[in-house]
């Protein structure tokens, strides 16, 4: 689900932190929700975006358009987002129609 420029950065970083995380901050350390939050607003003051645009709300974008246009099923979704079952995407997506009204 990711541009071929994309998959290139990813193994590149990868390579360089074979245990752990791979994204990490200046120092090494893996990223946090508090620095993602705080590069998040810093990126928002310095290009005027709005400051409804936060880290949960690119999150549920994320996941949504996995649903809707990446093919992304449920269960692989939940996965990617740190579940450790389908249900609470099923829960989450459900009001969207995406998932099927057999296995909601």
């Amino acid at each position: 689900h990711l541009s071929q420029n994309s998959v290139g950065i990813v193994r590149r970083i990868a390579r360089l932190h074979t245990d752990g995380p791979i994204f990490r901050n200046i120092d090494g350390d893996p990223w946090t929700k508090d620095g993602l939050a705080k590069t998040l607003r810093r990126h928002r003051r310095r290009h005027g975006i709005d400051d409804r645009v936060t880290m949960y709300a690119l999150r549920h974008n994320m996941a949504t358009r996995a649903l809707v246009t990446g093919g992304v099923d449920a269960g692989t979704l939940a996965a990617m987002l740190g579940h450790t079952s389908a249900k609470m995407v099923y829960d989450t997506y459900q009001h969207a129609e995406l998932i099927p009204e057999g296995i909601r």
